[in-house]
């Protein structure tokens, strides 16, 4: 599907596909890891590799807001 938000930001700069996790969630911001594409989409091994990474983003956003 589509969305408004994707045909005006990005669809423009040819993105056809997108990789996101989320690494800190508060009531005032969520921050996310994002990876797009322009051409194909990403493999079951790039959605793995993300998943593995994702706790180690966690923490070092974790040691950069307690700096």
């Amino acid at each position: 599907m589509r969305t408004r938000v994707y045909a005006e930001w990005f669809a423009p700069v040819g993105v056809v596909a997108e990789l996101e996790v989320g690494i800190a969630q508060s009531r005032v911001r969520t921050r996310n890891f994002v990876l797009d594409r322009t051409t194909g989409d990403f493999s079951d091994r790039d959605v793995t590799v993300l998943q593995m990474v994702a706790p180690h983003l966690k923490r070092i956003e974790e040691m950069t807001r307690l700096r």
